[in-house]
């Protein structure tokens, strides 16, 4: 199977562990997850959210537009970085003597930036541009390319940071907002929809997810790693990705349109705050995702779960005893009732936890304990 990753082409191993897996329908995935809590091993002590520093403003509830774009709008950045080599064609973003324009938000008082991997791929330096105006060099603390998610860092005071809410409270019709910088011009553009559909996969295949959420806010070039907010200030999403038009080939952040192929607009592509934020923890933590190691697709019948298609020697899952035509129905006593759910129940754990998984196996439910590695 093959994704393109930011502006590249990458062939993904469908071995579970290697990063979060492209779980569409019956596609075979790969998954690994960020840290949280469960076993000896160390959780991340990284608090993403603000406390008490001058940069976290006092949050009181609102449920209007403008009162969340106060809020949220002084955390959003320009990025901006060289090229360490050549531009690529297929960049998402306006070019001008190798500089790549993208947005981000500030997550923390330290000067953490979340923003997509491909915003910043390829860089050999980084400059931000905070809402105020005001300017600040930036270094990489970390990247995660299949599921599009990096983290750089500003030494520098931090205008405001935002805080990430929880997507998966996230409802259809839900009115939304996207902050970015808009064509690499027009920073911290504000655009308003709803959430159009929930669980998409991703476009074109061009990210390893399958839980993205679906906006006709107007998301445009540019406007890749800025946030996606709900009415109460909140970062719901990650805007990531945009399609133009149907069929097999799409206008989207990753390539080219066909001008042969029917027009569609309002068709834009977040990444969940709930996976950004598990993700970010993990990066800034220097904590390695976590490995099953199995092989994997989607199936309904007879049994709604992960099909496990093959299991790696000497992995975690192998250790467990999992077995292929094995299908996972639920982990931790969570059932997974649709296509992707495999990733997003794994996503909180790290190395050296184990997890309870309910397995069927030739008409029967067992429980199997797992104990997963660190990816190789």
């Amino acid at each position: 199977m093959t994704h393109r990753i930011g502006i590249g082409t990458v062939t993904i191993l469908v071995i579970l562990g290697v990063l979060f897996g492209a779980i569409a329908g019956a596609v075979v995935g790969a998954v690994t997850v960020a840290a949280n809590s469960g076993s000896s091993h160390p959780t991340p002590s990284v608090q993403l959210l603000p406390s008490s520093n001058q940069a976290a403003q006092t949050l009181i509830p609102v449920t209007n537009a403008v009162a969340a774009v106060k809020r949220v709008g002084p955390a959003v950045v320009e990025i901006q970085h060289g090229l360490a080599a050549q531009t690529n064609p297929l960049s998402p973003f306006p070019q001008s003597g190798g500089t790549v324009i993208g947005s981000g938000f500030i997550v923390d008082s330290r000067g953490d930036i979340v923003t997509n991997a491909h915003v910043i791929s390829g860089a050999s330096r980084y400059h931000v541009t905070f809402a105020n105006g005001r300017h600040a060099s930036a270094t990489l603390v970390g990247k995660d390319t299949l599921n599009d998610i990096a983290v750089i860092r500003v030494n520098s005071p931090v205008p405001a940071v935002a805080q990430f809410g929880n997507s998966a409270r996230l409802q259809l019709a839900e009115p939304v907002l996207a902050i970015g910088d808009a064509l690499g011009v027009y920073r911290n553009t504000v655009t308003e929809g709803i959430v159009s559909g929930l669980n998409r996969p991703s476009p074109g295949e061009a990210l390893a997810a399958s839980n993205m959420i679906q906006t006709d806010a107007a998301i445009n070039h540019g406007n890749s790693g800025g946030p996606l907010i709900d009415l109460t200030g909140h970062v719901v999403g990650i805007n990531t990705e945009i399609q133009r038009s149907t069929g097999t080939s799409s206008d989207n952040l990753f390539g080219v349109a066909d001008p042969n192929a029917t027009v569609a607009e309002g068709l834009g592509f977040a990444i969940p705050s709930n996976t950004a934020a598990y993700v970010a923890q993990r990066l800034i933590a220097h904590v390695p995702p976590p490995y099953m190691g199995i092989q994997y697709l989607s199936q309904t019948k007879p049994v709604r779960g992960a099909f496990v298609q093959a299991t790696k020697p000497g992995s975690p899952a192998q250790r467990a005893g999992l077995q292929t035509g094995d299908v996972i129905v639920a982990i931790n006593g969570k059932p997974l009732r649709h296509p992707n759910a495999l990733m997003q129940r794994i996503e909180p754990y790290h190395p050296g936890q184990t997890i309870q998984l309910r397995v069927w196996r030739q008409g029967k439910t067992r429980s199997v304990s797992l104990t997963l590695g660190a990816a190789p």
